[in-house]
């Protein structure tokens, strides 16, 4: 092997950005924080991270870069008020400027609508685990509503994404069909059934199965979860060891659960004497999912474990139906932007809305150039870092939605390889 480098080449950059979210007051906030690497350096340097909001430089922070290492810094919370804010870390500009910025797009709005419903006399009380678990989460966060047992009207209903009737019956009459016809639109509904949740076989065709009555395990030490379908998106997750331990967890009662899986009928978990734990259908566009226990710690102590929170974060973001937001690209994908479930998770579903109508639109690219985007030629080839800009074609006061770019973060690594390797 013969070196044909010019030896080391000091190199700052940026490796990434999480953001941490919440909500304060109705807003959402997000917490910025970086990761900073550098390589090929000779001793300690102080180095300027800006902030920027759209395109506007909003914080600066100074840190000390090691010789070779990383360090990290956080930045102040940041309120959303517009879609497609355009948010960028930058560096000061080295010999190697193209992972000197870490662009990110985000908009406010993403929070996981969910409406809990309990039946009295527990209230709220049989709510608390549920509650808090979803009250807990850094990232795309969920909005928690209800209060009690009523479930919410027609305008409420249709602004939430999951339905939870926790130790409730399902409604009956003109409610439960408002209730049928929302899952068919795509919202989600999750039973747990506890000892009160029952539907009337008006409603049969809307769950999976059939709960019988309560099966009492607590003259022994109670039945395991087993069977569970790591394949599903709720159990994936936890399919590698230490992602997540369902074995320690005791179901001391549960409902007799009769499920004939089908087309639209999965069985998702079982307990290790082989009866149903939790079990989807598919109804219309939405999700039906029943869990036969509690998600408290009445029945069970899987509240009491370390796994119960991700748990119920997968279930009911699952039940949601959407897909995490992409904040950012790299360089070198594709966006076919008439495929709508593909947009709609990078957060652009109105530009795949506006192009299934044929409607025309044009994509401003970081360098400053232009390409048009019609049905005949739909694919944005992403071979920029910075931001790509999609709008109407000479509506230049319409704020654009935006996609936000960035290069391999691999490639900033230098180190040569290994002759022998």
């Amino acid at each position: 092997p013969i070196t044909v480098g010019g030896g080391p080449v000091p190199n700052q950059a940026l490796a990434g950005v999480t953001l941490t979210r919440e909500r304060v007051e109705g807003r959402e906030r997000v917490t910025p924080a970086a990761r900073i690497t550098r390589t090929g350096g000779n001793g300690e340097v102080e180095a300027e991270v800006v902030l920027e909001l759209d395109g506007r430089p909003l914080q600066t922070r100074t840190v000390t870069l090691p010789a070779a290492g990383a360090t990290g810094v956080v930045f102040q919370p940041v309120t959303l008020t517009e879609r497609h804010t355009q948010l960028t870390v930058r560096l000061p500009g080295d010999a190697l400027p193209q992972d000197d910025a870490y662009h990110l797009v985000l908009s406010p709005g993403r929070a996981t609508r969910v409406e809990v419903v309990s039946a009295p006399p527990r209230g709220t009380s049989g709510d608390l685990y549920l509650r808090r678990a979803l009250e807990i989460g850094d990232q795309e966060p969920f909005e928690i509503h209800g209060r009690g047992s009523a479930v919410p009207g027609a305008p409420a209903l249709a602004e939430r994404h999951v339905l939870v009737l926790n130790d409730r019956p399902f409604p009956t009459g003109e409610e439960g069909e408002r209730i049928r016809a929302w899952v068919r639109d795509g919202g989600g509904l999750i039973l747990v059934a506890g000892d009160r949740g029952r539907w009337s076989a008006d409603f049969a065709d809307l769950f999976p199965g059939a709960l019988g009555g309560i099966v009492d395990r607590e003259d022994g030490r109670g039945e395991r979860l087993a069977g569970l379908d790591y394949d599903h998106p709720v159990f994936e997750p936890f399919r590698d060891p230490r992602q997540g331990d369902f074995a320690s967890a005791r179901f001391y009662r549960a409902r007799a659960y009769r499920v004939e899986p089908g087309d639209s009928v999965q069985v998702l978990a079982r307990f290790d004497d082989g009866t149903v734990a939790l079990a989807e259908r598919r109804v219309g566009k939405g999700r039906v999912l029943v869990w036969s226990s509690t998600l408290d710690a009445f029945w069970t102590d899987l509240a009491l474990k370390p796994v119960f929170l991700p748990f119920v974060h997968r279930l009911v973001r699952y039940a949601s139906g959407r897909n995490p937001v992409v904040d950012a690209f790299t360089t070198g994908q594709v966006l076919d932007v008439t495929d709508v479930p593909a947009m709609e998770s990078a957060g652009l579903g109105e530009v795949a809305e506006a192009m299934a109508a044929s409607e025309e639109r044009v994509a401003l690219t970081p360098d400053g150039g232009s390409r048009a985007l019609d049905a005949a030629a739909p694919f944005l080839a992403l071979d920029q870092a910075g931001f790509f800009q999609i709008r109407p074609p000479g509506q230049d006061g319409v704020r654009a939605v935006a996609v936000a770019v960035n290069v391999e973060r691999e490639e900033a690594d230098l180190t040569p390889m290994d002759p022998a390797e």
